[in-house]
């Protein structure tokens, strides 16, 4: 359990370090470029936990009395106490600091506010721009070292539908295999779930139970089940119940199950599938029951007393699932990486805007940190692959989020340029101030919105 949670919390900060990183990097590499000092680069929020500034090398803790003077054009790179985020202290920038006192005089030739308004739009976009080139990169590279994973559906065996979930409302049954969606016919896995499809305006699936055709309706609000814990909303491919690893002094191994081993029937129901395995184990905490399974073509049988946790000791494989790999050259890599980036953007642009429409569950589909926590312990869990997919994803959203005109985020500080390249004349101070209260006030209640509804869906 202990281990669980580090490895989650491992993973969670690596995931956030990487994006805020980035982030970051966009808007101090564009302002250096123009001249501008940047004071600050920080990772997390609140005090300084230890820093690098280049005059009293490695420091912990707050600045001396005095650094900060003799800083002039250097920077103080530093991780803060709060790892929640980041930012850049550009010099004659209203920043989440609310610090104006460098900008009741006139501006300096270092100072953002001297720069061009083209110059200053640059810096604002540069992170949401980094932040979409990261998404590109992953995507391209994943392409580029792994192909395009297809699993054909002809060659598998239906699907797995979890209890009370979404797919199981629409009417699909375990064992159905998927044909057709919109009457344009399937053949990969994947497609099941394809953007485009999940994002039109009504969607229907055609399966082949026991032999027959079947229409299913897709409800609509399916964006929002998205982060449904089975699959997308509520189904998984299929898979032969195959052990993986044993625990020693566990149940499983003191009756002689092995890696490999395949489950046949718990205490008299027999298994077909893998995720028929842990609702019935778990049924039948603190009782003995029969055990069959398959060892090298022969079968065997065994007690076990399934302990008060349902633990009895065995990791589960699965099957081995059918599956085919695209591979690309430099330039199709490229190209997946910018349709990979593309469909991701497509799809968080479209749920926003069922959302103000109120065709989509907000509480569902919106996730704050505990949520992004679990996705990033179970995808580093899983390998760098789904990992580093899980951060291009992210990537994207934390784009898509900055860009919003709201003020205190980056769209908001652009909106304020946007204005001042018409009005000719910079936004007074003092509405500035106003209206990045506000916005900040706004983000803060956003945050609380979202934490406290990871709560309530953990």
């Amino acid at each position: 359990m202990i281990l669980s949670i580090l490895s989650t919390l491992f993973f969670f900060i690596l995931a956030l370090g990487i994006l805020v990183f980035i982030h970051e990097l966009g808007h101090f590499v564009a302002a250096k470029t123009f001249g501008m000092r940047a004071d600050v680069f920080a990772l997390g929020f609140g005090p300084r936990v230890v820093g690098y500034n280049g005059v009293n090398g490695l420091t912990l803790g707050k600045l001396r009395d005095g650094v900060a003077e003799k800083l002039g054009d250097r920077t103080d790179y530093r991780i803060s106490a709060l790892p929640l985020g980041g930012y850049v202290k550009i010099a004659g920038m209203i920043d989440e600091s609310m610090d104006t006192d460098e900008l009741s005089g006139p501006p300096e030739p270092w100072e953002y506010r001297a720069k061009p308004v083209w110059q200053r739009m640059i810096v604002i976009t540069a992170g949401v721009i980094m932040n979409l080139i990261l998404a590109v990169v992953i995507f391209a590279l994943l392409a580029g070292i792994r192909g395009k994973e297809r699993h054909p559906l002809a060659a598998m065996g239906g699907v797995w539908v979890a209890p009370g979930s979404l797919a199981e409302k629409m009417g699909l049954r375990t064992g159905d295999r998927f044909t057709a969606a919109n009457g344009q016919p399937l053949s990969y896995y994947e497609e099941i779930t394809d953007p485009e499809l999940l994002t039109s305006p009504s969607l229907a699936y055609t399966v082949e139970r026991d032999g027959q055709p079947l229409t299913l309706k897709a409800p609509d609000g399916i964006l929002s089940e998205l982060t449904k814990e089975e699959g997308f909303f509520g189904f998984l491919p299929l898979q032969t119940p195959i052990v993986g690893d044993v625990t020693g002094g566990r149940a499983a191994a003191k009756a002689g199950i092995a890696p490999g081993d395949s489950i046949i029937a718990i205490a008299g129901t027999p298994v077909r599938y893998l995720q028929d395995i842990k609702p019935l184990v778990s049924g039948h905490a603190g009782q003995s029951i029969p055990v069959s399974w398959s060892h090298d073509g022969a079968v065997k049988t065994a007690t076990l007393t399934v302990p008060a946790d349902s633990l009895i000791g065995i990791q589960l494989l699965g099957g081995t699932l059918p599956v085919e790999y695209e591979r690309y050259g430099f330039v199709g890599s490229i190209k997946q990486g910018f349709v990979g980036t593309w469909n991701v953007a497509a799809l968080t642009g479209r749920f926003f805007k069922k959302a103000f429409a109120g065709q989509e569950d907000v509480r569902r589909g919106l996730g704050g940190p505990i949520m992004i926590a679990k996705s990033a312990g179970k995808a580093g869990a899983a390998g760098a692959g789904p990992f580093f997919t899980l951060v291009a994803w992210l990537s994207v959203s934390l784009a898509m989020m900055n860009i919003l005109p709201i003020p205190a985020l980056d769209g908001g500080h652009l909106a304020f340029l946007v204005y001042e390249g018409i009005a000719g004349r910079e936004m007074p101070l003092t509405v500035k101030m106003r209206l990045q209260q506000a916005g900040m006030a706004l983000l803060l209640l956003f945050m609380g919105f979202v934490i406290f509804n990871d709560v309530l869906n953990f």
